[in-house]
Formats: C-alpha cells, sequence, structure tokens
C-alpha cells in the first residue's frame, strides 16, 4: 500500500479493521512522522486514533512538534482531546498559545476549554493567562 493510499485511510473510523490488518500485516505508520497518527486526530478516527497510539513505532515527539492537539481542539473533538491529554506521551503546553486559540475557534470553546484546564496544573499554569485575555468560562 502507498503512504498517501494509508493515510487517506485516517479520515473515516469505518476504516478501522483494515487500517488494523495493513499494519498487522507489515506497513509502519510512522511514516512521515507518523503523519496517519496527525491525520486521525485530526478527522476524529477514535478507533483508529487509539489503535495507533499502541504501536511502538509512533513518534510522539514528532507530533507533539507538530501539535497534534490543534485541530481536534478547533473542531470541537471532546473525545480525541480526551485521548490525546490521557496520553502522557503528548504535550499540550508545547504550544500552548496555538491550542487556546483553536479553543476560542471551536464551537464547543466552553467545553473544551474546561477539558484543557482541568488536565493538570501545568497547562492550568501555562494558559491561564491566555484563556483570561480571551474569554471568561464559568467553571
Amino acid at each position: 500500500m502507498e503512504n498517501d493510499e494509508f493515510v487517506k485511510l485516517m479520515n473515516d473510523d469505518d476504516n478501522y479493521e483494515i487500517v488494523k490488518y495493513v499494519v498487522e500485516n507489515g506497513y509502519d505508520p510512522s511514516w512521515n512522522n507518523s503523519y496517519a497518527v496527525l491525520r486521525a486526530a485530526a478527522h476524529n478516527s477514535v478507533k483508529i486514533l487509539k489503535y495507533l497510539l499502541t504501536l511502538d513505532t509512533i513518534d510522539t515527539k514528532a507530533l507533539n512538534s507538530q501539535n497534534i492537539f490543534t485541530a481536534p481542539v478547533m473542531y470541537g473533538y471532546i473525545e480525541t482531546v480526551k485521548i490525546l491529554l490521557a496520553d502522557k506521551r503528548f504535550d499540550p503546553t508545547i504550544s500552548k498559545n496555538v491550542i487556546m486559540y483553536s479553543a476560542d475557534l471551536s464551537d464547543k470553546k466552553d467545553k473544551m476549554t474546561k477539558l484543557l484546564l482541568k488536565d493538570s496544573l501545568k497547562v492550568t499554569v501555562l494558559m491561564i493567562v491566555t484563556i483570561t485575555s480571551i474569554f471568561t468560562v464559568k467553571m
């Protein structure tokens, strides 16, 4: 399977069985700095994302530098963001201003901001200044 074809499978969770089959039969999803994971997160493909995150070949450092949180936060993908926050290999504080700007653009900005703030004290301390300047959230 070509790399671009594999990455397109990330657009829809209905492709989960195909993704799993292809990986189990030798395809390495770490191609292009594990872009498939970024794509699964950006398209809210929760089942595929969870599966890919179980694989040892995924380069989470590269994904952090690409700011894996931006699209799911902006589009209000609560479940995807919860998965990423629960995986301690990802650091939502790397690009805190981008993440909070993305949350402000979301149609679920209050829920998303609460989720980001609830995650940890580290995130709260680094983001509180940005949040208060963007909008007020009732906690």
